[in-house]
């Protein structure tokens, strides 16, 4: 079961649609499974969480463990699809528990297992606890004689990014030196995770203060992914791209390069994900900047309303958008609820330092599209 990269929220590493295809399982758990994988293609959610839970319901009296365990990741995976992550936070963990039950600790499935756990962990802000995770599932798979490279670097793009969130600027740069390696060394079909690395190391260096590598790890990662037939990836460029420019007053460009990334995403369920919020915020932000306040006011209340769904109240997306936003009313004499809304961030920015007092949190967006909070 090979990792396949989805840059949505956080790096989204998760295993494609699993079959189900070994001798001896029962016939109607392998239709169901089939014909959920074929709805969930078809974006008809609903039918396809049906014939997930029944085909879980009737595996469960009759099947091995890492059957079961392979329904579950299935149901998450479709679950990160409709943006239910704590849902499909569940479903890893009861996929993990199984594996772990029939494999030992130090199974690569189960590792794997362990890096979903992680994703869904940082997706819901707890970077502290997700960075352990990952450093496990990657112990777990270095460990193993013949270990895949694009694996590894998969779940090292994760710890980096981890690492990064937290505040370990220079061991985020060195993970991701050994993930960007492993991924050149696998071939060409892992160009799309070096440029995911490169916007990582756009991001670590824009941190730094260097807007001008900065923009130059963007630009070549987008040259990577354009014409890559890799959507999700290219949303995220587009978005990384848009608020590198944006930090340097770059706002025509950063304009287009936004607008193109909600283009992308447009009508797909991705439309209303936390990346599409994060793109919505810049761009808010953006025209805000070019006096547009028109244009700028609806996006600011849709990423906020997204974000106030999808993720936690005390997540660096909310957090951010509404700071931008109290500054958005501060701007247009609306000081009443720009003080409500500072103050909500005031106090949930207090609690997020609290949920990831491992480290040195830093008040940073979702990977690839996040900004500080506090400028």
């Amino acid at each position: 079961m090979k990792l396949k990269v989805r840059t949505a929220c956080f790096s989204l590493l998760i295993v494609s649609v699993s079959s189900l295809t070994a001798q001896g399982i029962n016939p109607e758990v392998v239709r169901l499974n089939k014909m959920a994988g074929e709805r969930q293609g078809a974006h008809d959610w609903q039918s396809a969480e049906r014939h997930y839970l029944h085909a879980l319901d009737i595996a469960a009296k009759s099947e091995a463990g890492h059957i079961v365990a392979t329904l579950h990741q299935n149901l998450g995976n479709l679950y990160v699809t409709e943006n239910r992550y704590t849902d499909a936070e569940k479903q890893y963990r009861l996929s993990y528990d199984l594996l772990k039950a029939e494999y030992g600790e130090q199974n690569p499935k189960v590792a794997i297992a362990l890096n979903l756990i992680g994703e869904m962990v940082c997706v819901e802000g707890r970077f502290g606890a997700g960075r352990p995770l990952f450093q496990r599932s990657v112990d777990i798979l270095q460990s193993q004689k013949s270990p895949s490279d694009t694996d590894v670097a998969t779940v090292l793009t994760n710890l980096a990014a981890a690492h990064w969130f937290l505040g370990n600027l220079s061991k985020a740069e060195t993970v991701l030196g050994q993930a960007t390696a492993l991924f050149e060394r696998a071939g060409k079909e892992q160009q799309p995770n070096v440029a995911l690395a490169l916007q990582v190391r756009s991001r670590i260096a824009e941190q730094g203060g260097d807007l001008p590598r900065a923009e130059a790890h963007c630009r070549q990662a987008l040259l990577i992914l354009e014409g890559s037939g890799h959507t999700q990836d290219l949303v995220a460029g587009l978005g990384t791209m848009g608020y590198i420019l944006l930090r340097q007053k770059k706002l025509q460009e950063a304009q287009a390069k936004l607008e193109r990334g909600l283009q992308l995403i447009r009508g797909d369920a991705a439309e209303e994900s936390p990346v599409a919020a994060a793109l919505m915020s810049n761009l808010a932000q953006c025209y805000h900047m070019q006096g547009k306040c028109h244009e700028a006011e609806p996006l600011f209340e849709r990423a906020i309303g997204i974000d106030q769904r999808m993720l936690g109240p005390d997540h660096p997306n909310l957090l951010y958008a509404m700071q931008n936003y109290a500054r958005f009313l501060r701007a247009t004499k609306r000081k009443a609820a720009a003080k409500k809304a500072e103050s909500y961030v005031r106090n949930h920015f207090d609690d997020a330092k609290r949920l990831n007092s491992g480290g040195n949190v830093v008040d940073v967006r979702q990977l690839l599209l996040e900004q500080k909070t506090h400028r």
